[in-house]
């Protein structure tokens, strides 16, 4: 029996308050002796200990200014630093099986030479060594496309159910394993083979891709609409930012060679990954609700894509179509031009060395980083996200046309200018589609974005190095005018769209395409 200064109160297992000498669990009484519940009763101290609201880990994550865009800078500044060296290495080494020794400090027509090749400058053995570079990347692109476009779609539309930051933590282990056989080559000298290797390591999961996907999921997750677009360009310049370590890294290959600076690259993928385990620091957006068997995860996966094309929807779903595919389109120039820019202007007669490649990806990069966030700005307050996308394309066309026409070093480096309003059509095409969808639609939807752009990430690489060892030997700069024909593809079907299903078209979705904020 226990006092309580009131009525005796007998307690009969469970735990005692010595605050408010009261019982809190089976067969509660109150203070008074009275019965609060059947299985709960409130305790004086309650209010302090147990009452605080307790916020999701959505919310918690919403009132972070900074979220997924540590982790995307560390995934992709590993990813491109290892991607822009391996081009370089391919290089040298198809060079040396060619008997060349090539000194990056001496001028192109007088670069020395071994063996029996008289000059290095011969026209028909520098083509040989292009296609040849052109093959083998070919075929390194090839080795990650298939697994690539399975895995990206299934780990971006699954992260629905089991959280963002599993399928992040895996991603960034595909990065730093791309990254860690690339050394593991590079320092060993081992066949060029072994580099199918990594791109098969980065495919199974998922690619950089998925990692650019999950992280505009989870920014979907964490903002309303209004907010989205903005945080999406910041996403954009995150990854834009990556570039300007071009410079530091060809300066680290000039002085510590290959393997050393692929090693760096390998450091940063690890730092990507911890920081995606370390608790407390990414916060899962997702609350799985209960567990489901794995086949029955998968088919509903399957009609969550499904129903994004095929559910009631009318005009939206058509829009989504069309915006999926306008990305694919997109993506040949920004993706495909990097192998073949970097091969092309070591070629004569520009002849870079690694350090002024580096230069031009910084310049790139600052234009760019410019370009998407003044340059977003300042065209949202006079057209819609459409017009945006417009000038975006035509932007990308003009550089394309001017990189095939120009044949001297500085014109080449004013060409990369132009650049500057080419990357706003990803983050308003990303926001858009975000726009169109449910909220429990996001994920589904921007994974099967991502999952297009996997798979435009490694099919037009194989198409444009085709054309361009192809071409290579007559005349090179002709995959430039193919990269921009195509580059005008997007802008073309949606002005059709827009004219055929303008007046059919709920007025609230064409405001949704306007971008305010």
């Amino acid at each position: 029996m226990l006092a309580t200064g009131r009525l005796p109160i007998t307690v009969i297992g469970g735990v005692f308050c010595p605050l408010c000498q009261q019982k809190t669990s089976h067969g509660i009484f109150n203070m008074e002796g009275k019965i609060k519940g059947n299985d709960s009763v409130v305790c004086e101290t309650e209010p302090l200990l147990n009452r605080a609201p307790r916020l999701s880990g959505r919310e918690r994550a919403a009132s972070r200014w900074v979220t997924v865009e540590p982790l995307l800078l560390l995934a992709a500044c590993s990813y491109m630093l290892t991607a822009v060296l391996r081009i370089q290495y391919v290089l040298v080494r198809v060079q040396e099986s060619y008997n060349y020794t090539v000194h990056t400090d001496s001028p192109c027509p007088v670069r020395n030479q071994t063996g029996n090749m008289s000059y290095i400058s011969d026209a028909d053995t520098q083509a040989r060594i292009q296609a040849d570079s052109a093959r083998w990347m070919l075929l390194f692109s090839l080795a990650g496309a298939l697994p690539g476009f399975v895995s990206a779609i299934l780990m971006g539309a699954l992260s629905d159910r089991f959280g963002r930051k599993i399928f992040l933590n895996l991603s960034t282990i595909g990065s730093a394993s791309f990254a860690g056989v690339c050394t593991a080559v590079m320092a060993f000298n081992l066949r060029l083979e072994v580099f199918l290797a990594a791109d098969l390591a980065i495919g199974l999961t998922g690619g950089q891709m998925t990692i650019v996907s999950l992280c505009y999921s989870y920014i979907a997750d964490v903002t309303t609409k209004k907010q989205r677009t903005f945080r999406i360009v910041v996403i954009e310049t995150v990854y834009v930012l990556v570039g300007l370590t071009q410079i530091g890294a060809e300066y680290c290959y000039e002085a510590l060679g290959f393997a050393a600076t692929a090693g760096i690259a390998t450091g940063l993928g690890v730092l990507a990954f911890i920081y995606s385990v370390i608790p407390h620091i990414l916060i899962e957006t997702i609350e799985r609700k209960g567990q489901q068997p794995l086949g029955q995860t998968l088919r509903q996966t399957v009609r969550g894509v499904g129903r994004l094309f095929y559910s009631e929807g009318g005009t939206v779903r058509t829009w989504c179509l069309l915006l999926i595919f306008a990305t694919l389109f997109m993506l040949t120039p920004m993706e495909s031009s990097l192998q073949v820019k970097t091969l092309y202007v070591q070629a004569e007669p520009f002849c870079w060395s690694p350090v002024t490649i580096g230069y031009n990806a910084a310049l790139f990069s600052t234009v760019l980083l410019v370009g998407n966030i003044g340059g977003f700005k300042l065209l949202s307050k006079c057209f819609s996200s459409q017009w945006i996308f417009h000038i975006s394309c035509f932007s990308t066309v003009g550089v394309n046309v001017v990189f095939g026409l120009v044949r001297t070093n500085e014109l080449l480096f004013w060409a990369t200018l132009l650049l500057v309003l080419s990357g706003l059509c990803f983050p308003v095409l990303r926001g858009s589609l975000s726009k169109l969808v449910g909220a429990d639609e996001q994920g589904v939807a921007l994974s099967f974005l991502g999952c297009v752009e996997n798979f435009g990430m490694y099919v037009s690489p194989i198409a444009v190095n085709a054309v361009y060892m192809a071409t290579v030997a007559s005349y090179a700069p002709l995959v430039f005018f193919v990269i921009a024909g195509i580059t005008c593809v997007p802008p073309v079907l949606f002005g059709i769209m827009h004219v055929v299903i303008k007046r059919s078209i709920d007025p609230q979705i064409l405001a949704s395409h306007t971008v305010t904020d």
